[in-house]
């Protein structure tokens, strides 16, 4: 009876052992990662002096270039679009990148970067310097923890198959693709100066209207089609304030063929809006809507 005892007391304290083990591992895996030590730093150079960036996210490749104009300002464009470029968005990742701090040294000379998803990057960024130097970062897998990602860095200084994490708020920035850069066009067309509204439904009549030189009581507006008739600015609010804050949440093609914009709805008999503002009626802009998405959005 004794013998039983003594057996069923180890293996209780086997198993706590067993338990205490486990759960330090899992608290380990998934703690915060540590403050960013300002002395791991893997790239120290001035956010100015990066010319290019190159961007490679699961096997789609665009370069950002940026250029000085007469005054010494920088402009961030794309190399092979003439498509505009969201300048902030731009700018925050070259800051990043350029002063790029590791949160955590994970494996001096990895000899398995499988491990990290290092062997094949999903996203890999260059930077080109106006010295004509270049550094490459890779950014693999995220972390357990899922707060960091496991990187590595080529550039002269440090051994490539070292293995660093990075915040994810950090590699947020450059793990992009080129929509995440494009300028959203909208229409620049200054409110308080809009001059005349053309409303086409998918069926039905368009509708033309202009605004009034002067107040007419509390009419601001003439409908001249499909029918001769007054409306007040109020009923035109809603409607104008949509129209001018309407910005395309999704990029789908550039040069569309007249094959695809048929495909589209965008061809015949689709739906539209055009304004004319600005003191010289110099101002315009046009809205056009065609098919809803498989999605039904």
């Amino acid at each position: 009876m004794k013998k039983k005892k003594i057996i069923s007391l180890i293996l209780v304290l086997a198993l706590v052992a067993a338990v205490a083990v486990g759960t330090y591992f899992i608290i380990e895996a998934f703690k915060e990662p540590e403050t960013v030590d300002p002395n791991v730093k893997l790239i120290n150079k001035t956010k100015s002096d990066i010319t290019r960036m190159s961007f490679t996210k699961d096997g789609a490749a665009f370069t950002l270039k940026w250029e000085r104009d007469s005054e010494g300002n920088q402009t961030a464009e794309f190399s092979d679009t003439p498509a505009e470029v969201e300048q902030n968005v731009a700018d925050s990742s070259r800051t990043i990148f350029a002063a790029l701090n590791a949160n955590r040294l994970i494996e001096e000379n990895a000899s398995d970067l499988s491990k990290y998803g290092l062997e094949e990057p999903q996203t890999t960024v260059k930077a080109t310097f106006s010295d004509g130097s270049s550094i490459t970062v890779y950014i693999g897998s995220m972390t357990p923890a899922k707060n960091a990602y496991y990187v590595s860095v080529e550039s002269g200084e440090v051994p490539k198959e070292n293995v660093y994490t990075i915040l994810s708020v950090h590699a947020g920035e450059l793990i992009k693709t080129k929509d995440d850069f494009r300028l959203m066009p909208s229409l620049s067309v200054d409110e308080g100066t809009i001059s005349m509204i053309e409303f086409k439904p998918r069926t039905g009549s368009s509708m033309l209207m202009t605004a009034l030189s002067e107040s007419y009581g509390i009419a601001n507006w003439m409908l001249l089609s499909p029918y001769i008739h007054e409306i007040s600015t109020d009923s035109l609010d809603s409607f104008v304030g949509q129209i001018l804050a309407t910005v395309p949440t999704k990029f789908i093609t550039e040069n569309a063929t007249d094959e695809e914009l048929a495909e589209y709805g965008l061809r015949t008999n689709n739906e539209y809006v055009r304004v004319v503002g600005g003191e010289n009626a110099e101002q315009k802009g046009m809205l056009e809507f065609g098919n809803e998405l498989s999605d039904g959005s």
